[in-house]
């Protein structure tokens, strides 16, 4: 079971992540219990239980879990990917990364419309 300081300095390490990145991906570290202990952010004392999200549910029974969904502290669609940290097969705590889907939405519109346009000029 992690610690007070152990799970201060993973919320540390969430946020400077969040930071250093691309500004774009959330990292969070979840508790088998829903418990969220770390979050680049959000402080995880403001967060709810996170036990019943899908991916959180799928990374600690199949190994890795993944969704497509409206973030409930967000409000807006995330494409979630999570996997769990194990000790001795017995799982510690679930690490989740999550990007909003809008970024991959336009993407996706931006390939569609040049598709659109090219079969149009190839006409």
């Amino acid at each position: 079971m992690l610690d007070t300081a152990q799970t201060e300095q993973l919320d540390a390490l969430c946020k400077h992540l969040g930071r250093a990145g691309d500004g774009q991906t959330r990292v969070t570290v979840i508790l088998p219990s829903g418990k969220v202990v770390a979050d680049s952010g959000e402080g995880p004392a403001r967060m709810k239980d996170h036990s019943d999200r899908p991916e959180i549910i799928d990374a600690r029974e199949k190994g890795v879990g993944w969704s497509l969904r409206p973030s409930p502290t967000l409000g807006i669609k995330m494409m979630c990917v999570a996997a769990p940290i194990r000790e001795q097969a017995e799982v510690q705590a679930v690490v989740r990364t999550s990007i909003a889907a809008t970024a991959i939405d336009q993407t996706l519109t931006n390939m569609y419309t040049k598709i659109l346009w090219g079969g149009l000029a190839g006409r």
